[in-house]
This record gives C-alpha cells, sequence and structure tokens, in this order.
C-alpha cells in the first residue's frame, strides 16, 4: 500500500513539475531569460531527464554572455553555478571545464582554477586518458 502511495505522489509530482516546465517555456518564448532557462534546467534535472536539463543550462549560460563583457558579479557568480551544474551532468565535458577555469581566473579566484584543473586531471587519469591530464596539470 505504501508504495502505490509513493509512486501516486511521485505520478502527481511529475505532473506538476512537467505543468511548470511548460509555464516556463511559454514565459520564455524564443527569449533570452538565464534565470528562466535555469529554472527549467533545475525542473528537469528533477525529473531525471538529463539530456534537457544540459540544453537548459548551456541555454542559461548563452543568455548570460549576450549580455555582453564584464559581466556583473552577480552575473558571474550565475555563470559560474551554471557551468558548475554542467560539469556535474557531464564530468568530462572540457569546453566547460576550461570556461570554468577561466572565469575564475578572471575573477581573481586562481586556487579555484588551480582545483577545477587538478579534478580534471585526477577524472582523466582515472579514464587512463594520460594525455589530456598531462595538458590540464
Amino acid at each position: 500500500m505504501a508504495y502505490q502511495q509513493q509512486r501516486f505522489f511521485q505520478s502527481i509530482t511529475n505532473t506538476l513539475t512537467r505543468k511548470k516546465i511548460r509555464k516556463c517555456r511559454e514565459k520564455l518564448g524564443n527569449g533570452h531569460d538565464a534565470e528562466l532557462h535555469f529554472t527549467v534546467a533545475d525542473l528537469y534535472q528533477h525529473l531525471g531527464e538529463n539530456a534537457l536539463a544540459l540544453e537548459s543550462y548551456h541555454a542559461a549560460v548563452r543568455s548570460l554572455l549576450n549580455q555582453g563583457m564584464p559581466l556583473k558579479q552577480a552575473d558571474s557568480d550565475n555563470l559560474i553555478v551554471l557551468y558548475k551544474h554542467i560539469l556535474q551532468l557531464s564530468p568530462m565535458h572540457e569546453e566547460i571545464a576550461e570556461k570554468l577555469g577561466q572565469e575564475y581566473l578572471r575573477r581573481g579566484l586562481t586556487y579555484r582554477a588551480v582545483e577545477l584543473h587538478t579534478l580534471v586531471t585526477e577524472r582523466y587519469i582515472k579514464h587512463g586518458e594520460y594525455q589530456r591530464a598531462t595538458q590540464h596539470y
């Protein structure tokens, strides 16, 4: 009985989450609202639809970067969070790791850039990709 209740509530939650996604997408249209893209990405991730979440995180990044440079500190903070979310879903995404490292350096957070490249290096070593590990190291 408890299992049936759990599945029932999960079904309701999924339905409400999809409804929220539709509403956000309607508001978004073809616009460049990074916050809405971020919300949609989080909702997709909640549903376990990681490919759609990644697509929405990337759209949020593009929306932030379309504002031009230099970014305000709050936008830079959001960009860093977005890059981290992408790397969480796609840990071997070298381009995003590089962009995150560049944003850390741009902000003067050298120690975080070093930590990031060390982490990427360890991932490459774990996967036996020693040439790439050496490049990051």
